[in-house]
């Protein structure tokens, strides 16, 4: 049974004893403990009601379990409500300032209704909210380039229905929930990577995920599309299955996760990424309608190449951040002006503001002679 440590109200853990199995994950002591006498309840004890009622006497508020992933088969409406918002949050506040595509309104719309209708992906989602919240925003991310690429597929008549479509986005949006099982050095260091296939853990992520979506009622087909997404075309993935053996679905979550490092690390200057999400999309579209393309040639305006919040320079020297971007004209945004340029006012790594304010806002389409040379965003 697979178990996530998880800090619990007593009211909570009354309800669980009765139902399962639940182990303390650690000592519980009595509330201002100093640090001298005997725990009330040893790591590994068995919560039973006579325990429950002891810890309730000495005032204890919560424990510390080793939670079975199967107590939140049936989310609770606080657990639904609170993972919905911070699903559409995260749209809201990064996702629109980043994508120009018209069909986005109508993907975001379709994805958060079926994560609705999902029992399996909420809480997936909501696992992921709680214990990995970076892979989270990540998810987001590729979720939404993944349906866009369905989306241009379903335009252009190619082999992808809008059922399908649905599914690549909410198996997107949970790709990485086997990594609440993987530690955050491993997992931040192997992301860093172009495909990095050496830790043990990080290789069983996608297993991970897939027997965890099980767990929570996932159908078969739903399960294998996650567990097959860190598969390559040419049977270099974490799997080694052929082309003909991976899920078409998986194949669109590996191609949108490519172009969402593309977007994170600057469209057009990776040459790396720009090749690895070229060699996937053309899969994706061979796997889909027996033919190969090369990167569509739209991609560009699904791509914004500054996403607003990014740190420029400028040919002058001045710093400044973008604050908006224009369709059809993706290479010259707005820019927030920040200081004055003689001033070192950031840290090359980081890019990290330090108390300044924005003094002049700059339209690069009206201007004839400034141009960014640079940014200071690091690829994630």
């Amino acid at each position: 049974m697979l178990t996530i440590k998880r800090r619990i109200t007593l009211e909570e853990a009354y309800r669980l004893c009765h139902a399962d199995e639940i182990v303390v994950a650690e000592d519980v002591f009595p509330p201002n403990h100093q640090g001298e006498g005997a725990p009330l309840l040893k790591e590994g004890a068995t919560l039973t009601v006579n325990f429950l009622n002891r810890l309730q006497q000495r005032d204890v508020e919560s424990v510390l379990i080793d939670y079975p992933l199967t107590a939140l088969s049936k989310p609770s409406e606080q657990i639904r409500e609170e993972t919905l918002q911070l699903v559409n949050v995260e749209v809201n506040n990064f996702v629109r300032a980043n994508y120009l595509h018209p069909a986005l309104p109508a993907i975001e719309e379709d994805m958060y209704a079926a994560l609705t209708e999902s029992k399996t992906a909420l809480v997936a989602v909501h696992l992921m909210t709680e214990y990995k919240p970076a892979f989270f925003r990540k998810s987001i991310r590729s979720a939404l380039v993944s349906a866009l690429l369905a989306h241009e597929l379903i335009r252009k008549g190619k082999a992808v229905s809008a059922v399908s479509a649905r599914q690549i986005a909410l198996a997107a949006l949970v790709q990485n929930v086997g990594y609440i099982y993987v530690a955050d050095s491993c997992a931040l260091e192997e992301e860093r990577s172009l495909r990095g296939y050496s830790r043990p853990d990080f290789l069983a992520h996608p297993e991970k995920g897939s027997e965890i979506l099980q767990l929570l009622g996932g159908d078969a087909a739903f399960c294998a599309i996650v567990h097959h997404h860190e598969e390559a075309s040419d049977a270099s993935g974490i799997g080694g299955l052929s082309l003909e053996e991976i899920p078409l679905e998986s194949l669109f979550i590996r191609a949108g996760d490519d172009f969402r490092r593309l977007l994170d690390c600057g469209f057009s200057h990776h040459e790396a990424l720009t090749k690895m999400a070229d060699e996937s999309m053309r899969y994706v579209v061979r796997a889909a309608n027996g033919e190969e393309i090369a990167l569509p040639d739209h991609l560009p305006d699904l791509i914004v190449r500054y996403p607003v919040g990014t740190v420029v320079v400028l040919n002058d020297g001045t710093h400044g951040r973008v604050s908006k971007v224009f369709e059809g004209d993706l290479e010259r945004p707005m820019i927030d002006i920040i200081g004055k340029k003689e001033v070192p006012i950031f840290h090359e790594d980081s890019a990290t503001l330090k108390g300044i304010t924005y003094v002049t806002h700059l339209d690069l389409r009206r201007s004839a002679t400034s141009t960014i040379v640079k940014e200071l965003k690091g690829c994630t």
